[in-house]
């Protein structure tokens, strides 16, 4: 499948997807999702930045293409990297509610649940509307690849932001 008829596969009909991806072996096509969305974002998110800041020239960064290559290889690096530390996180609980799924399954969720952010890039909304449907896309995965109910994927993907919150606070007092 390609790119974007996976992409539009994710955003559309996640439950599908899911239940297809069932089937998918090794973290190769995962992976390469993963970087490709992230380079797609990290070069819009240059672009836009460019756009934004052609209009204010005394106040425009040096943004050479340089500084965009670095930019879009750093997000491929964070988003890959993140995506097996997010998994590993979220696994743990998966586990816990006596989900079914693999280590495996659990990073295809994260990777391809990552799909609406590609439309973090539009100003003001983008951000906060493809944070909510990646949030629908990762609970459809976690249901489907973990065998459980929507309830405890719910807590599945939450739990794992709580216990984060709550160690940044114990460090935080110490």
């Amino acid at each position: 499948m390609t790119y974007f008829r996976r992409l539009k596969k994710i955003l559309l009909t996640p439950a599908d997807f899911f239940d297809e991806a069932r089937t998918e072996t090794g973290f190769q096509e995962p992976i390469k999702f993963i970087a490709i969305t992230a380079a797609i974002l990290g070069l819009l998110n240059y672009l836009v930045g460019l756009a934004a800041f052609s209009f204010s020239p005394t106040t425009m960064p040096k943004m050479t293409p340089g500084l965009g290559i670095f930019g879009i290889v750093t997000i491929i690096i964070v988003y890959v990297a993140g995506a097996f530390i997010g998994a590993a996180l979220i696994h743990v609980f998966a586990k816990l509610f006596k989900g079914t799924g693999t280590y495996l399954d659990t990073y295809k969720t994260g990777a391809y649940g990552d799909a609406p952010l590609i439309f973090s890039f539009v100003p003001l909304l983008g951000f906060g509307v493809a944070s909510i449907w990646s949030f629908i896309v990762l609970l459809a995965g976690i249901k489907r690849l973990h065998s459980l109910s929507s309830a405890k994927a719910v807590w599945v993907l939450i739990l794992p932001g709580l216990t984060f919150l709550a160690a940044l606070s114990i460090i935080a007092t110490i």
